[in-house]
């Protein structure tokens, strides 16, 4: 895995996150960026339940993701989604 491989596959997600529609609880386990500590608990222990734990590609993954659940982008998404009519 290179830092190149790194780089382009996260770019790649956060694209694919700020295309997506919102999707009920898909960022409900994600802890609040300024918290550095309970991200990094929240990132090793998800890396561990897929078995990549200590996994450069996972963390970055779970960086990206991060990122995206605590964006304004996301809050967008869920904000507009619960004044639509169900």
């Amino acid at each position: 895995k290179t830092i190149n491989m790194i780089v382009l596959n996260s770019v790649q997600m956060s694209a694919c996150l700020q295309k997506s529609r919102y999707s009920d609880g898909f960022c409900d386990a994600v802890p609040v960026s300024s918290d550095i500590a309970a991200t990094g608990r929240w990132m090793a222990k998800a890396c561990e339940q897929l078995g990549l734990k200590g996994d450069m590609m996972c963390n970055s993954f779970l960086q990206t993701v991060d990122h995206y659940c605590n964006s304004a982008d996301h809050t967008g998404k869920q904000t507009t989604r619960r004044s639509k009519p169900v």
